[in-house]
């Protein structure tokens, strides 16, 4: 396993220059190919975009892990968290004010903010509204990034495949960036921490 330096981040920090350039310094110490390279840094993006969206001062931990061919963005958060912050976040979701809900991205936000505003121990998918619940799995199962996962991109995939859905909503998954470059996001328990993964396979490319 390679593992990348550790940025400790804030959903209302600036970093997203310097996560990008660590994104191309980890493709070049494991030895990524040109599309590979870029793929990543799309990914990347993708989740700094999302970590900007987070409801009030986020701290997050975000690393780049590679094993046997996958890469995996790591982002995660303290499950424990303060009064004051829980009912900002609650306040916002129930105001409407998160409403970047819409788009794939956007569920995986929810999914997050939904996992770290609930009290430890308890089962996210309890909590999922309309809009995530197609990505709860059928069952929390352990995962290698994490010990329970929560919602998944794939079985989100799997559910629409599965159900009679409005045909807007397919079109979101094909029109996502990371649904067609990411083998699949999870969004978990590690410890006390809410992790979510983006996960690349290599195409050696």
């Amino acid at each position: 396993m390679i593992k990348s330096r550790e940025f400790q981040l804030t959903s209302t920090g600036d970093d997203a220059v310097e996560v990008l350039s660590e994104a191309v310094e980890f493709g070049n110490l494991i030895n990524l190919g040109r599309k590979d390279s870029l793929m990543l840094r799309l990914l990347t993006e993708e989740t700094m975009s999302m970590l900007r969206t987070l409801t009030g001062e986020v701290k997050c931990e975000l690393t780049f892990v590679e094993e046997n061919g996958v890469i995996s963005i790591n982002l995660e958060t303290d499950t424990i968290m303060d009064a004051n912050k829980r009912s900002e976040l609650l306040a916002a979701s129930k105001s409407g004010k998160n409403s970047f809900s819409k788009g794939i991205m956007g569920k995986v936000r929810e999914a997050f903010e939904v996992a770290f505003t609930l009290p430890a121990g308890v089962d996210i998918s309890n909590y999922c509204t309309p809009s995530m619940m197609m990505g709860v799995p059928y069952e929390c199962e352990s995962e290698q990034v994490m010990d329970t996962l929560y919602w998944s991109l794939s079985t989100y995939r799997k559910n629409l495949e599965e159900n009679d859905v409005p045909a807007e909503q397919w079109d979101e998954l094909e029109k996502s960036i990371v649904s067609n470059i990411a083998e699949d996001v999870q969004v978990g328990i590690r410890g006390e921490h809410v992790v979510m993964a983006v996960i690349y396979k290599i195409r050696g490319e």
